[in-house]
């Protein structure tokens, strides 16, 4: 059968039946037959791009994927392709692995006996031609069906309009939520809404005429805004709607994306730049009435800055209209002007898409760098540190105290005395820490070697190493051994029934781990965060008369001004409230 890729508008639900087409003819099939159609599910799910229609992919890794060695591997995948099910689109080259495609019509074929388990919708609907069985008649729906224009629609009015836009978009979604609204007049002017105005494509998509009211900037219906301008069951109360399509990334720029983390662009890097993109496009419909263009021009770019340089709670207008469209669609919190690194950051995830399409950025024109000069220093705000106090020695030692000899009293001595003693390392640092880390060729002399993980643009290879001595190295040897980790990852949870669980410890737990230490200590949850750790190691050295480079060498920090705002207090270090020091 022919069945094209799954991508698309329905690509979700052609994956997701292709997938189940799949389970269904393996768990008809002997145990050898199941074995087979699972690994080229793993295949499939682990590594298959839907968009290109390519499985690229070393059979070294597929025999870690799939628990086997290579010579097993490579006769799999000349049984997949006898059976039509992979197609070799080109051939392997010295440095580059062999690309496979799919034959997704010929795998659809050969699992067509088993369609009838999954249901007679799933034949239906991959059966060109055939409807699926209606309800019978014992099926109560869910609710009547209506034909023609609803009855409550308010004729000549700005409100009746939207009902009637609404309507013909989605009839059913129309009914659903929108049907009981009615319009209420805000204080004698003729919009329903109020003041506020928002642009109609914001709400209803690009394809609404700007029938409504007039001009390009009166093209607007303000009920996202401005909630309180409708009676009854008001929206403020309704679940936010997902994302325009707008707002919402292209296929190319998905796979782009998706190929910048197979290449090793940390995940929350794109993860920020797919938000930041979503919050852009939706700020440009809801100023503009416009999808964004690559290029992208210096006046939006302008914009852009001026109307995130200011504070808006005061100000009303199109600025502030606009970002309240964005606040009513969960892209925006206030409307008070963002921190400048809020808004250097979303600036530089726009700059990075234009990257991916290699086009130029107007953020490099003078005027509107100068622009962003200026609202830099009007929005500049004091520099709160990350964790209210430094953890030096005493607090730590007050810390390590607390630690009983159970699973959890170990594990929470090795985790605190690592991230300090390797420098004050980051959350993320220490609980991505594996076994294969850890060098314990030294650990009899009271010495271990931390390989860390490895930061951006840094290859795996070249991640730095830092040395951890004494009684840190003997608590995280002790932690390994009672916990009896053989393999994966280093740091990881603990059941209530004191049992060592093997997924990985996440780094927000220890932040937990310290707040409960820190009250078993006598002091407050919110005495330091865990990056007090790294804030308390370089104000120790400083404390210890250690020289500003020695230290870097350990927190490798790359700049000395940087590493300077470190030294917290080093004349007078806090004092910690009264009762410190009483457990």
């Amino acid at each position: 059968m022919e069945l094209a890729r799954a991508v698309g508008r329905d690509a979700a639900s052609r994956k997701y039946d292709i997938l189940s087409a799949l389970m269904a003819y393996a768990l008809s099939q002997d145990k050898f037959v199941q074995r087979q159609v699972m690994r080229i599910m793993a295949l499939i799910t682990a590594r298959y791009n839907w968009q290109r229609d390519e499985l690229s992919v070393g059979q070294e890794e597929i025999a870690r994927l799939w628990s086997v060695d290579e010579r097993t591997v490579k006769r799999e995948m000349a049984k997949f392709r006898s059976m039509g099910w992979l197609v070799q689109k080109r051939a392997a080259t010295r440095g580059r692995v062999t690309v496979y495609g799919l034959d997704l019509g010929r795998m659809m074929d050969d699992t067509r006996p088993a369609w009838p388990a999954i249901g007679p919708d799933f034949v239906a609907r991959m059966t060109p031609g055939e409807t699926a069985p209606q309800p019978g008649a014992n099926v109560v729906p869910l609710r009547p069906a209506t034909t023609g224009t609803p009855d409550r629609m308010e004729a000549g009015t700005l409100w009746g309009e939207v009902q009637r836009r609404l309507h013909a978009m989605d009839p059913a979604v129309y009914r659903a939520w929108f049907q009981a609204l009615t319009g209420r007049d805000g204080g004698g002017a003729a919009d329903p809404c109020g003041p506020v105005a928002v642009s109609c494509q914001l709400c209803f998509g690009p394809d609404v005429a700007p029938a409504v009211g007039g001009g390009a900037r009166n093209r607007s219906v303000g009920f996202c805004g401005q909630r309180d301008g409708l009676s009854g069951p008001t929206l403020a109360k309704l679940p936010m709607p997902p994302l325009p399509a707008y707002a919402q990334l292209s296929d190319a720029d998905e796979a782009a994306l998706a190929d910048l983390f197979r290449a090793g662009v940390p995940a929350n890097t794109l993860r920020a730049w797919e938000r930041d993109l979503a919050y852009i496009a939706a700020w440009k419909m809801a100023v503009f009435g416009q999808a964004l263009i690559w290029p992208e021009t210096e006046a939006v770019a302008l914009r852009f800055v001026q109307d995130h340089a200011v504070d808006l709670t005061d100000q009303p207008g199109p600025a502030q209209a606009a970002a309240q469209a964005l606040i009513a669609l969960g892209l925006r919190v206030k409307l008070s002007a963002p921190a400048p690194a809020t808004l250097d950051r979303r600036i530089a995830s726009w700059q990075a898409f234009h990257r991916l399409r290699e086009v130029p950025s107007p953020f490099a024109a003078p005027q509107v760098a100068a622009a962003r000069q200026q609202a830099r220093r009007a929005n500049a705000q004091p520099r709160k540190p990350k964790s209210a106090q430094p953890v030096t020695r005493d607090i730590l030692e007050q810390l390590l105290e607390v630690c009983d000899d159970g699973l959890r009293g170990v594990r929470d001595r090795a985790i605190l005395s690592l991230a300090f003693a390797t420098g004050g390392r980051k959350r993320s640092e220490v609980t991505g820490l594996n076994l294969g880390d850890i060098d314990l060729g030294k650990a009899a002399m009271g010495e271990v070697w931390v390989r860390l993980v490895p930061a951006k643009a840094v290859p795996a290879d070249q991640a730095p190493q830092v040395p951890l001595r004494g009684r840190a190295a003997r608590a995280l040897v002790d932690w390994i051994e009672k916990a009896e980790i053989r393999e994966g990852p280093l740091f990881r949870p603990i059941s209530k029934a004191e049992r060592v669980l093997k997924r990985r410890l996440s780094p927000a737990a220890l932040r937990v781990i310290l707040a409960a230490r820190l009250g078993q200590a006598g002091l407050p949850e919110d005495f330091a965060s865990p990056h007090g750790l790294r804030v308390g190691f370089l104000t120790q050295a400083a404390l210890d008369g250690a020289p500003l480079g020695v230290a870097m060498q350990m927190s490798l920090h790359r700049s000395a001004a940087q590493a300077r705002k470190y030294y917290a207090e080093v004349e007078k270090p806090p004092d910690p409230p009264s009762g410190a020091g009483e457990a």
